[in-house]
């Protein structure tokens, strides 16, 4: 069981995995990332960093509009040590929007069977329709080297 916390005292439990994640063009295989069931506290922190990227993706793409006639495309978008960028789960592939949090490690995202998640638009990534996701057990050194890793009831 992998439990991050955070300063407005939110908090996720939840299992660590791998699973194939595909960025734009470019598909990459056994990404670990982890898979929240239980998301509790408060959410402001990720409104307020939803609100910050788009906030600073616009002015970006303005200024650099100002100084080119060409149009800028990009699955991601950069600002301040956070990223929205389109992101597709599993196999097959499920589009998600996400915000790429360079600080920590793992990604996050809402797994099924979710209890207090945060409501989202897009449903919630279900691994048991995925062919490529795979639990990482506690004992490995993958699992050894994420900080805040402990045995959950699945041994992962």
């Amino acid at each position: 069981m992998y439990t991050p916390s955070y300063r407005d005292r939110s908090f996720t439990y939840g299992d660590l995995a791998t699973e194939k994640i595909t960025i734009g063009s470019f598909k990459l295989n056994d990404i670990v990332i982890g898979c929240g069931y239980v998301i509790g506290g408060s959410f402001d922190r990720l409104n307020k960093a939803i609100r910050r990227s788009i906030s600073r993706a616009d002015a970006l793409f303005q200024r650099a509009a100002a100084l080119t006639d060409n149009t800028i495309e990009s699955p991601i978008s950069p600002g301040g040590g956070e990223y929205v960028m389109s992101v597709s789960i599993g196999t097959p592939p499920v589009a998600y929007v996400a915000i790429a949090d360079t600080g920590s490690d793992p990604a996050w995202t809402q797994c099924m069977p979710c209890k207090k998640c945060y409501p989202q638009a897009k449903p919630i990534f279900d691994p048991k329709k995925s062919t490529s996701f795979r639990h990482v057990p506690c004992t490995s050194n993958t699992c050894q080297s994420v900080g805040g890793a402990t045995c959950g009831d699945q041994g992962s």
